[in-house]
């Protein structure tokens, strides 16, 4: 699925509205971008180039990111 996002010509990357992306997410972009293009820098050595209203919304926290993942947790065992 994510390797027709990686075409071993990407060199740039467009990342719009960056700010509503958490730290997760970048994170998980760069070891796709590392695993697909064979390369060990970070993003794959592929440039990033991020943009957004930084000034408009704060990042989404990783408690409500975390609730849009996953809507329906197993209850806990413990009570």
């Amino acid at each position: 699925m994510f390797s027709s996002i990686f075409h071993p010509k990407l060199r740039l990357l467009w990342l719009d509205e960056v700010s509503m992306a958490d730290e997760e997410y970048l994170e998980i972009l760069d070891k796709l971008a590392r695993h697909y293009t064979g390369v060990d820098k970070p993003f794959g050595g592929i440039v990033l180039c991020m943009c957004g209203d930084f000034l408009q919304l704060p990042g989404i926290p990783r408690e409500a990111n975390q609730a849009i993942k996953d809507p329906y947790p197993e209850p806990s065992s413990s009570s």
